[in-house]
C-alpha cells in the first residue's frame, strides 16, 4: 500500500474544492487562476502509524506536553492512537481523496468524531477520564499523518505520525494463535479459531475473540470481555496489530486497543512465547 498526501494546506484546499464544486471542478478560485484539486473515488486511510508525537495544547500554559504516540487505522476510517502515558484516542472519520490538477500527486483529508480515554487509574489533563471531540487531518505524500483534535473541553491536541510498512504484512489467525504473555507475566491463549482466554494475578478474567479484517493488511478485529475486574468489567471492542521486529514472525508482539462504549479503553501488549 502506498499512502499519498500533501502539505498542511491540503485540508483548506479540499474544503475549497468542495465549496466550489457547484461551479464545476475546473473553476478558478483565485485571481491567479489556481484550480482546486479534483476529488477521486478511492480514499483509504488505512495504516499503522509510528514515530509519532502528540502535542497537548493547554489554555493555561505555553509549556505544552509532547508525548510519543502510535496508532492504527482501517480502510473504513476507524482510527486508534495510544500515547506513552496510556491515553487512548478512538476516532471514526470520513475520508476524501484529491489529486492536484495536472499532477499525479494525491492527498487524503479526513474528519470525524473522537473520544479520548484516560489510562486505567489515571485522569486526563482536565481531570476527566473521558472527553469527546472532533478530529480533522490530512495524510501527506511523504506517508505522514497530521491531525488536530478539538476536545469538547480543554485545549486542542496535534497528532503527527508516519506510515509504517508493518501494515502491509498479511494477517492470518495462524499468526495470532498460541500462548502470549503480558508485561506482568500473565498468560493468555489464542486458539486456531481466534478464541482468546486469560486471567491476571488479581483474578480478572479475559474472554474474547480475534478475527481477520482483510488478509492483505496487518490489522485484526478484537473483542474482549472482562469479568471479575474491579471497575473494569464489560465488553471491549477494537483493533489489534502484530508488531514484528524486522520480518514477519520474528520477536512478535500483539498490540491490542479496544474500548467499552464511551466509558473506558483497554490497551494490551502481549509477547509471543
Amino acid at each position: 500500500m502506498v499512502v499519498k498526501a500533501v502539505s498542511p494546506p491540503a485540508i483548506l484546499l479540499a474544503l475549497l474544492a468542495i465549496t466550489t464544486g457547484c461551479m464545476g471542478g475546473s473553476a478558478d478560485i483565485s485571481a491567479g487562476g489556481f484550480k482546486p484539486p479534483v476529488e477521486l473515488d478511492d480514499p483509504d486511510p488505512g495504516g499503522v502509524w509510528s514515530d509519532g508525537t502528540i502535542t497537548i495544547h493547554l489554555d493555561t500554559t505555553v509549556d505544552w506536553p509532547v508525548l510519543e504516540i502510535t496508532g492504527v487505522s482501517t480502510s473504513s476510517g476507524e482510527m486508534r492512537f495510544v500515547d506513552e502515558q496510556g491515553t487512548s484516542y478512538v476516532a471514526q472519520v470520513d475520508t476524501r481523496k484529491f489529486q492536484w490538477d495536472g499532477s499525479s500527486d494525491t492527498f487524503q483529508s479526513f474528519s470525524g468524531t473522537i473520544t479520548e480515554f484516560a489510562a486505567p487509574g489515571s485522569q486526563l489533563v482536565d481531570g476527566a477520564t473521558v472527553v469527546k471531540g472532533q478530529i480533522i487531518g490530512s495524510i501527506y505524500s511523504d506517508g505522514c499523518l497530521n491531525a488536530e483534535v478539538s476536545p469538547d473541553e480543554g485545549g486542542f491536541r496535534n497528532i503527527w505520525a508516519c506510515y509504517d510498512a508493518l501494515y502491509e504484512r498479511d494477517s492470518d489467525l495462524a499468526l495470532v494463535s498460541g500462548t502470549w504473555r503480558d508485561a506482568s507475566r500473565n498468560i493468555f491463549s489464542i486458539d486456531e479459531s481466534g478464541a482468546m482466554y486469560g486471567q491476571d494475578a488479581s483474578g480478572c478474567v479475559y474472554d474474547g475473540a480475534i478475527s481477520v479484517i482483510d488478509r492483505t493488511f496487518n490489522v485484526y478485529r478484537i473483542t474482549v470481555g472482562l469479568s471479575g475486574c474491579t471497575g473494569r468489567d464489560g465488553a471491549y471492542a477494537g483493533l489489534a496489530v502484530i508488531d514484528d521486529l524486522l520480518a514477519a514472525g520474528d520477536s512478535r508482539k500483539l498490540v491490542i486497543n479496544g474500548n467499552k462504549a464511551d466509558i473506558a479503553a483497554l490497551t494490551m501488549i502481549l509477547e509471543k512465547l
